[in-house]
């Protein structure tokens, strides 16, 4: 099994920068606001169209394995860069599309 998605992706088709913000309001009304991570996040939806049964199955047992909780190194092919990411949701989507044809949707949270 491998320690990484080997399977390029169709399309990183969303990807967005994350702040935790804390806001608290004062007893005068006035609303204050800090970040609570140093950092900016990233966070990605992967999906990948077509993809046979064993390379489905590649995802899904590293999905398992790490049980949102390790990381590991991604290749985004759009901006060339590595990250160290772990599966953002609990959600894991695998669709039938037709003989040895796959579907699947992933989220990536960027780790720092």
């Amino acid at each position: 099994m491998p320690d990484t998605i080997t399977t390029r992706p169709d399309a990183v088709y969303e990807s967005s920068i994350n702040y935790n913000t804390i806001t608290t309001n004062t007893t005068y009304g006035k609303e204050r606001r800090r970040n609570k991570w140093g950092t900016p996040r990233n966070r990605f939806s992967l999906q990948f169209n077509n993809i046979t049964y064993i390379q489905a199955t590649e995802i899904r047992e590293l999905f398992n394995s790490k049980m949102n909780l390790i990381t590991f190194n991604w290749y985004n092919y759009q901006d060339e860069q590595t990250y160290t990411v772990r599966f953002d949701e609990k959600a894991f989507v695998l669709t039938y599309v037709g003989y040895d044809s796959y579907d699947v949707k992933v989220n990536l949270l960027e780790v720092i």
